[in-house]
């Protein structure tokens, strides 16, 4: 298992593929040239990067995995190094924006 995932739990594993299923629905309604362009934009643009993971959130939320997801952010806020916190604080809901979402 990965080094950022020892110690989760069920829950915080369902918060986490919730999010990143609520990726693959957003891909599986792409194109392949459009995912292309996605995945450039993604990856050259940090606004972008924030809408596309902090509406990704949404949608886990939106399909009922809110705890779950507080659950899994504040796990890897917990063990997660500086670099990784900065990113996770920079473009995904925090866990009170979660929680006041659910």
């Amino acid at each position: 298992m990965k080094k950022q995932l020892q110690g989760i739990n069920n829950v915080e594993l369902k918060g986490l593929l919730a999010h990143e299923m609520s990726h693959l629905e957003t891909y599986s309604k792409m194109n392949y040239i459009q995912l292309i362009f996605y995945a450039l934009h993604y990856e050259s643009s940090d606004d972008f990067e924030k809408q596309v993971e902090r509406s990704t959130d949404m949608k886990a939320i939106e399909k009922g995995y809110g705890k779950e997801l507080s659950d899994y952010r504040e796990f890897r806020l917990k063990t997660a190094n500086e670099k990784d916190r900065k990113v996770l604080e920079k473009y995904y809901l925090g866990v009170e924006e979660i929680e006041d979402l659910r």
